[in-house]
């Protein structure tokens, strides 16, 4: 089932606007919240999620009795899940290391334009700078155009059996509280607060970025093509994709006509900066 934007936006309302408290007793985590939500899933079931000055708090109810919680520390990006179905908070918790279910991408980055970086026809003028320096004018070029590349981020992957407040407490140290249960919510069954088939996430990143070719039209000529730096890039998007389904690109990063300027200018300034 393909995740729809309007659905998550219509999750985070909901956890804004739900007001009514639910009775909790703290596992093992900082009595200092700064951030609360309440999470309504279907058949009397809620998630409960909270910040805490060490990390954050996950607790599953079924008609308001908490069965689970799950414990993220930010210093040990261990998970600490807690099975209460018994009706005792003395049992010991299983513990989960972030990495457990975290992958290191395997794909390298893919160039889509003129990523040889060689004088082509691509290349526009954008901008001249004449400059005086001990009594000598330079005159100075800026070509360029644009390119991008896509890049695997992270992927999770839940295997089926894995308790939902885990889950969420995992998904929700990169993704807010609501939209990492829409993401479990929209792709996999939940039924007595375990997922039923197993759940795979993956974020993209797409990297927009200036290639520069810098001239130096008298008294010495000079040209080069700019090596790619991380100050070039003017515009980052990420998507989610959850069980293979293509998500949709959303601009989570993007600089000012000013700061792109600013480079621009810094180029035809001080070129041998960027040789």
């Amino acid at each position: 089932m393909k995740i729809k934007v309007n659905y998550i936006s219509v999750l985070l309302i909901c956890a804004m606007v739900i007001t009514s408290i639910i009775p909790s007793i703290e596992v093992h985590a900082s009595t200092n919240e700064y951030d609360c939500h309440i999470i309504t899933l279907e058949n009397n079931v809620c998630l409960k999620t909270k910040e805490t000055d060490s990390g954050r708090v996950v607790e599953y109810y079924e008609n308001g009795i908490k069965l689970q919680a799950a414990v993220y520390d930010n210093r040990t990006q261990e998970i600490l899940y807690y099975d209460l179905s018994s009706g005792t908070e003395t049992i010991a918790p299983i513990r989960y290391s972030l990495d457990d279910f975290i992958s290191v991408p395997q794909t390298e980055a893919e160039y889509h334009l003129g990523s040889t970086y060689s004088v082509n026809s691509s290349f526009s003028l954008l901008k001249s700078k004449q400059l005086q320096l001990s009594g000598t004018t330079y005159y100075h070029n800026l070509y360029g155009y644009t390119d991008s590349k896509q890049y695997e981020e992270r992927s999770w992957h839940f295997a089926a059996g894995i308790a939902v407040s885990v889950i969420c407490a995992a998904l929700s140290v990169i993704f807010p509280e609501a939209t990492a249960m829409a993401i479990i919510t929209g792709a996999v069954s939940v039924v007595g607060g375990a997922i039923l088939s197993y759940l795979s996430v993956t974020t993209w990143v797409k990297d927009s970025f200036w290639v520069y070719k810098f001239q130096r039209v008298s008294p010495n000529p000079l040209e080069f093509v700019c090596p790619f730096y991380d100050s070039f890039v003017y515009k980052r998007e990420r998507k989610v994709e959850v069980n293979g389904d293509v998500g949709y690109w959303e601009v989570f990063e993007e600089k000012s006509s000013y700061e792109i300027d600013s480079i621009r200018d810094d180029i035809l300034t001080h070129p041998g900066q960027y040789i």
